[in-house]
């Protein structure tokens, strides 16, 4: 388009930079709603850039809407009012260039193995020269080999590095769509890549691979006793292939305070940049684990003292007795405790699924939507 023209006098329009925006007439004062058409735009974006596959923008707001709903229950220290109070700002798409690396790795690694054995020496001197057992352990010396082959998925766009990595570092490529396939919202923002592969690879996926070796090690190992665990640096080969990653950013108010919901494009995984926070739930719900702490630390101190004070009062049955009927008395207080902490942080569910009950609707951009 090479001109945008006021609908009611015909006068020529100023073009906004963004994709989507309300321009008012400076000749006639109407106003017209501007979109730009990405659509072809995006999906050229997309062809130049060699992408052949990728997660579409595909989530409808109603299932957006429900997400954030159970993301404000991320944290049982969110307000109960929550929900009549969040206003949901915004909601912006975006495809984000990145890559499919195709890992197979291998690394070395070493540890010492203790076995316990039982051995017999000699003690005292002359008729006090005995032999008696002692327990010692064993160390020996093990080295083997781990490989695994993972599949990371990386941001090739450096700002979107943080919101790629938390939600698709582990995606699956079997729910990768072809290219075609994928939608191009006229609102949509495609990206560009920014991030070269081999500064990619070493500072995010070579890392990622290095701790799969390791956890791939401890597994081996398994419950064994070992000491001095090393696990060399893996040598990975891999395959690169470049993909577009839908992305929703919703943003969303509390008394005040702006947050961030981050969603994949199929809507499959969600993680919000932090959540309103009511500071009297969390004082007191710390001051409850603080308090179960100190009553499982004074239980264990009383057991202790039974234990010795049950020496002490070797025969005397009374006493076994009675701290028999104490010990239940604590483990049933520190019990109910435990039950009271988890309904404090179940209230918060309990509001969530009141309000999911009476269909509700959060404030603001869905408030329009049929749940």
């Amino acid at each position: 388009m090479k001109d945008f023209r006021c609908p009611g006098c015909d006068a020529a329009l100023p073009i906004p930079e963004s994709a989507r925006e309300t321009v008012v007439c400076s000749h006639c004062g109407g106003s017209v709603l501007w979109e730009r058409n990405t659509n072809n735009q995006n999906a050229e974006i997309a062809a130049k850039q060699d992408i052949n596959s990728g997660v579409a923008l595909c989530t409808p707001p109603v299932r957006l809407h429900f997400m954030l709903v159970d993301a404000l229950c991320a944290s049982p220290v969110v307000p109960l009012d929550v929900f009549d109070n969040v206003e949901v700002l915004s909601e912006e798409r975006y495809y984000v260039p990145s890559y499919c690396f195709s890992c197979s790795a291998q690394a070395a690694f070493s540890y010492e193995l203790g076995v316990e054995r039982q051995r017999q020496k000699v003690v005292g001197s002359g008729s006090n020269k005995r032999i008696v057992n002692e327990n010692y352990t064993e160390w020996t010396p093990q080295s083997s080999l781990v490989s695994v082959s993972p599949t990371i998925f990386a941001s090739g766009n450096r700002r979107m590095t943080p919101p790629v990595k938390t939600l698709y570092a582990t995606y699956q490529t079997a729910n990768l769509i072809d290219v075609e396939e994928l939608v191009f919202p006229p609102d949509c923002v495609t990206m560009n890549y920014d991030y070269p592969v081999p500064a990619l690879f070493g500072e995010h996926v070579k890392p990622a691979v290095d701790a799969t070796l390791a956890n791939q090690a401890r597994t081996q190992v398994g419950g064994r006793n070992v000491k001095d665990f090393i696990v060399n640096p893996g040598n990975v080969q891999r395959d690169v292939t470049r993909v577009l990653l839908g992305l929703y950013r919703i943003t969303f108010r509390y008394n005040g305070g702006t947050f961030v919901l981050w969603v994949t494009g199929d809507g499959r995984q969600a993680f919000n940049e932090g959540l309103p926070t009511d500071l009297s739930r969390r004082d007191t719900l710390a001051a409850m684990e603080k308090q179960l702490n100190d009553m499982g630390a004074q239980h264990a101190s009383m057991n202790q003292k039974a234990v010795m004070l049950s020496v002490l009062t070797c025969g005397i049955y009374w006493f076994a007795a009675n701290a028999g009927g104490l010990k239940r008395e604590r483990i049933t207080a520190i019990e109910a405790h435990k039950s009271a902490i988890s309904a404090y942080k179940a209230e918060l569910d309990s509001v969530k699924n009141a309000f999911r009950a009476r269909k509700g609707i959060l404030k603001g951009i869905y408030a329009n939507i049929t749940p």
